[in-house]
C-alpha cells in the first residue's frame, strides 16, 4: 500500500509539474505576441494620416468626456516640450566639414569588431587603409585620463590579462598583448596620430557618455584642425548632444539598430519576460523618435548610424531632405554592398578588411 501511495504521489506530481511547465509556455507565448502586437502596431500602423486619425479620435473623447484635467495635460504637454525642443537642441554642421568629410565616402573599414585582423589595432587600421581612408574604431578613457582603442569595458576577451579599463592606467593598457595577433592595446593619441599622417576620415564610436573623453577627442581634433576628418558617434543618445555642447564645430552621429536594447537586456537577463517586454517598449519608442527625426534633430547628429538590416529607402531620402546622412554598419555581402550603393545610394563600413571590393565605388565618386 505504501508502495502504491508513494507511486500515485510521485505521479501527481509530476503531472502537476507537467502542468505549470505547460502554463509557464503559454504565458511566454502570450507575451511574446503581445510584444509583436505592439511591434507591429508601431512600425505598420502609428504613421502618417493613421497617426492623426488616432489623436483626432482621442481628442474627440476627451472633449465630449468633458475631462477638464486630461484636456489641460493634454494641451500643455505637447506644448512645453516643443518650447524645451527648440531650446535645448542642437544644430546640425550646416557649414564644409560635413560636405568635406562625406566627399567621394562609398566604403570604409570597420576595425572595431573585424575578424581580419585583431580588432581596435594598429594592424587593422593599416590594413584598412590599404583600400580606404574611412575607418572606424572604438574609443575609452582609462583612469589617468588619457584614451585609449578598446570596445570591452574590461580587457579579458581581446587581450592575455583581464583589467577593467576605467580602473587602469593607459600606460598598463597599452603594455597588454592582444590575443589573436601581434601587438598591443593603441593610445587614442597613437591612432590618430596615423590616421592624421595617412589623411584619413575617422569615425570614433563611443560606448558611454564621459566630459573628459569628450573633452580628450575635442582638444586632439582642435589642436589639428581635424572638424571635416572626425565624426563622434555612439548608440547613447548623450554622447553627441554632450558632444556637440563642448564643442559645436564637432561632426557627431546616432548610431541605432532596431533591436538594440532588447539585445542587451537578453544578454544579461536571459529568459527573463519583464526584460524581454520592457526592452520592446523602449525598441518601439526608440524606433518612433528615430524615424520621425526628434531624437537626431534634438542631439544635433550631422550622421545616421543603421545596421545595414535597418536601410529604409524612403528614411534615406527624407534624411537627405533634413540635411542628414544614413551611413550602413556591417555590409559584409556583397549583395548588401552592392544594394546600398546603387539603390540606398548611401556609404557603408564593413568588417571584411582584406576584401573591400566597394573602394572602387569611393575612388569613382572622387573622380566624379
Amino acid at each position: 500500500m505504501r508502495k502504491l501511495e508513494a507511486n500515485l504521489n510521485s505521479h501527481r506530481r509530476t503531472r502537476y509539474y507537467a502542468r505549470c511547465r505547460h502554463r509557464s509556455s503559454c504565458i511566454r507565448r502570450h507575451m511574446d505576441t503581445v510584444t509583436d502586437h505592439i511591434s507591429d502596431f508601431f512600425t505598420s500602423h502609428l504613421t502618417g494620416p493613421l497617426l492623426a486619425w488616432y489623436i483626432f479620435v482621442i481628442l474627440c473623447i476627451i472633449v465630449l468626456s468633458r475631462c477638464r484635467l486630461i484636456v489641460v495635460i493634454l494641451c500643455w504637454i505637447p506644448l512645453v516640450l516643443t518650447v524645451l525642443f527648440f531650446i535645448f537642441r542642437n544644430d546640425i554642421d550646416r557649414g564644409l566639414n560635413r560636405s568635406s568629410y562625406f566627399h567621394g565616402f562609398s566604403v570604409g573599414g570597420n576595425i572595431a569588431d573585424t575578424k581580419d585582423a585583431p580588432e581596435n589595432s594598429m594592424a587593422a587600421l593599416e590594413l584598412a587603409l590599404k583600400s580606404s581612408k574611412y575607418v572606424l574604431f572604438d574609443v575609452q578613457l582609462a583612469s589617468d585620463g588619457a584614451a585609449v582603442v578598446i570596445k570591452d569595458a574590461t580587457t579579458g576577451r581581446t587581450t592575455e590579462k583581464n583589467m577593467t579599463v576605467a580602473q587602469s592606467s593607459s600606460v598598463d593598457l597599452a603594455k597588454l598583448n592582444l590575443k589573436t595577433g601581434e601587438g598591443t592595446v593603441p593610445l587614442f593619441k597613437d591612432m590618430m596620430d596615423k590616421c592624421r599622417e595617412k589623411e584619413a576620415k575617422v569615425v570614433l564610436q563611443v560606448q558611454e557618455n564621459s566630459q573628459a573623453l569628450l573633452a580628450e577627442i575635442s582638444d586632439y581634433v582642435r589642436k589639428y584642425d581635424l572638424y571635416s576628418s572626425v565624426v563622434v558617434t555612439s548608440y547613447t543618445a548623450t554622447v553627441p548632444f554632450f558632444m556637440k555642447r563642448h564643442d559645436s564645430k564637432m561632426l557627431t552621429g546616432l548610431s541605432y539598430t532596431r533591436f538594440g536594447t532588447m539585445a542587451d537586456f537578453m544578454r544579461a537577463h536571459p529568459g527573463n519576460l519583464f526584460y524581454k517586454f520592457f526592452a520592446q517598449i523602449i525598441d518601439d519608442c526608440m524606433q518612433f523618435l528615430v524615424r520621425t527625426f526628434l531624437l537626431p534633430r534634438f542631439v544635433g547628429s550631422d550622421v545616421i548610424f543603421l545596421s545595414q538590416n535597418d536601410v529604409n529607402v524612403n528614411f534615406v531620402k527624407e534624411a537627405k531632405s533634413r540635411k542628414m546622412m544614413v551611413v550602413a554598419l556591417d555590409a559584409d555581402s556583397k549583395p548588401a554592398q552592392n544594394w546600398l550603393h546603387d539603390v540606398a545610394k548611401i556609404p557603408y563600413f564593413t568588417r571584411n578588411l582584406k576584401n573591400m571590393d566597394g573602394a572602387k565605388h569611393t575612388e569613382a565618386a572622387k573622380e566624379e
